[in-house]
C-alpha cells in the first residue's frame, strides 16, 4: 500500500493549478456582481408581478454570488496555507478541476445540469439581463427565462 499523496505532487499539483486559475477568474468576474435591490425599489412607484419576479431573482443571485465569493475566498486562503484544507474546500477544488458546479453553489442556485464552464456562461448571461433590467426597472423585459 502506498499513501494517496505521493512525494512528487503530480496530479495534486495539476488539480490545484487548474482550480486556482479558475478561482481567480471567477473572483475577478463576479466580485462586483451584486444587485442593489433597495435602489431598484426606490425607482419603482408600485412593483407589479414582473417586478416582483425580477427582484426575487436579484435576491437569489445576490445569495449565490455571496456563496460563490465566500467559498472561493476560503479556498484561496487554503491554497496560500493560511487555512487548513477541509473536506468542503477539497470538494470545491475537485469540482473546479472536474468542471462541475460545486454542490454548495448548486444548493443556492437555479436548477441546472450544465458543466461548470457552461453554467458560468449562463450565469453571466442571467446577470447581464438582470443588470439591464436594474438600469431601467420600469421597463418590462421582452424575454425572460
Amino acid at each position: 500500500l502506498s499513501p494517496s499523496s505521493g512525494g512528487g505532487g503530480g496530479e495534486g499539483d495539476a488539480k490545484q493549478t487548474v482550480a486556482e486559475g479558475l478561482l481567480q477568474d471567477i473572483l475577478e468576474n463576479h466580485r462586483e456582481a451584486k444587485f442593489d435591490i433597495e435602489n431598484v425599489l426606490s425607482l419603482l412607484d408600485e412593483p407589479g408581478p414582473y417586478h416582483t419576479v425580477f427582484l426575487q431573482e436579484c435576491e437569489l443571485m445576490n445569495g449565490l454570488i455571496d456563496t460563490m465569493l465566500s467559498t472561493l475566498e476560503e479556498l484561496d486562503l487554503g491554497f496560500k496555507g493560511e487555512l487548513t484544507m477541509g473536506e468542503g474546500m477539497e470538494a470545491l477544488q475537485d469540482a473546479l478541476f472536474l468542471d462541475r458546479v460545486p454542490g454548495v453553489w448548486a444548493k443556492v442556485a437555479y436548477p441546472s445540469i450544465r458543466g461548470l464552464a457552461a453554467w458560468l456562461q449562463d450565469l453571466r448571461q442571467r446577470l447581464d439581463q438582470l443588470r439591464d433590467w436594474c438600469a431601467a426597472p420600469t421597463d418590462i423585459a421582452t424575454v425572460t427565462w
